[in-house]
C-alpha cells in the first residue's frame, strides 16, 4: 500500500488487534502504553511503506518460516519466522525484523559491535551461493530503519559496523567451538566476573559473547 493507505489501515485496525494480541495493554495501569502504541505504529507503517517504495522492494510475506540446510554445519539445520520477507528490486529476498522499544541505541550498539546474530542467521536462511541475504531493523516507536552493515537498506547504523557475512562468521565459529568443548566433556561458564586469564574466549579464538537481553533477569 502507499503510505497513506498503510498508516490509515493501521490506525483502522489497531484497537481490535490489540484486543485480539495485547489485550495488557487495556489495563488501567498500560493507559500510556497504550496510547504510545495507537500514537506510534501507524506513523512506522507510513514511514516503513515509503521506505519499501522508495528502495522498489516488494512484500513477500510476513512471519514468514523459512529454514536452511546445513547451515551451521552437516546435518544441523536452522530455522526461523521472519518478521518481513521483502523482494529487492533485482529479485534477491531480504529480511527485516520488527523491534519495539524506547531507544533504538541498543539495537545501534549491537549492529556496531557485530552482534546481530538474529540478522546474520536469517541472511543465511535466506542467501544463496554461500551470499546472505542483507538485513535491517524496523525500529517501530522510531520509524526507522537500521541496516545490518551496508546494504540495500541503507548505511549501517555506524562507520566500521560489521556486515553480516562477518556476524555470521563469528556466530559459527563460536558455535563450532562451543561443540567441541561439549564433545571434549568440557561445559564453560561464561560471566565477565569469571572471565580472566584462563578465559576460553581469548585463548581459543571463540569470538562471540552475546549479553544477556536483560541484566536484571
Amino acid at each position: 500500500p502507499s503510505p497513506e493507505q498503510a498508516g490509515q489501515r493501521a490506525r483502522q485496525r489497531l484497537p481490535a488487534l490489540v484486543d485480539e494480541m495485547a489485550s495488557p495493554l487495556r489495563l488501567p495501569g498500560a493507559a500510556a502504553d497504550y496510547a504510545r502504541a495507537l500514537s506510534r505504529l501507524p506513523v512506522a507503517m507510513e514511514a516503513l511503506a515509503q521506505g519499501l517504495a522508495d528502495l522498489g522492494a516488494t512484500v513477500i510475506g510476513a512471519e514468514v518460516e523459512r529454514d536452511g540446510a546445513d547451515a551451521l554445519a552437516q546435518g544441523v539445520t536452522l530455522n526461523g519466522r521472519l518478521d518481513l520477507l521483502v523482494g529487492a528490486r533485482t529479485g534477491e529476498p531480504a529480511v527485516i525484523d520488527m523491534k519495539w522499544s524506547r531507544t533504538d541505541r541498543y539495537r545501534r550498539e549491537e549492529i556496531q559491535q557485530g552482534h546481530a546474530v538474529q540478522l546474520a542467521v536469517y541472511g543465511r536462511i535466506l542467501g544463496t551461493d554461500g551470499a546472505l541475504a542483507p538485513g535491517a531493523y524496523f525500529m517501530l516507536s522510531q520509524a526507522r530503519l537500521l541496516p545490518a552493515g551496508d546494504n540495500l537498506f541503507g548505511s549501517s547504523a555506524g562507520p566500521g559496523a560489521p556486515g553480516l557475512a562477518e556476524v555470521w562468521a563469528n556466530t559459527q565459529a563460536s558455535w563450532q567451538a562451543r561443540m567441541t568443548h561439549l564433545d571434549q566433556g568440557r561445559v564453560a561458564a561464561l560471566s565477565e566476573d569469571l572471565a580472566g586469564p584462563g578465559d576460553d574466549a581469548g585463548n581459543e579464538g571463540v569470538p562471540l559473547q552475546l549479553s544477556p537481553p536483560c541484566r536484571f533477569c
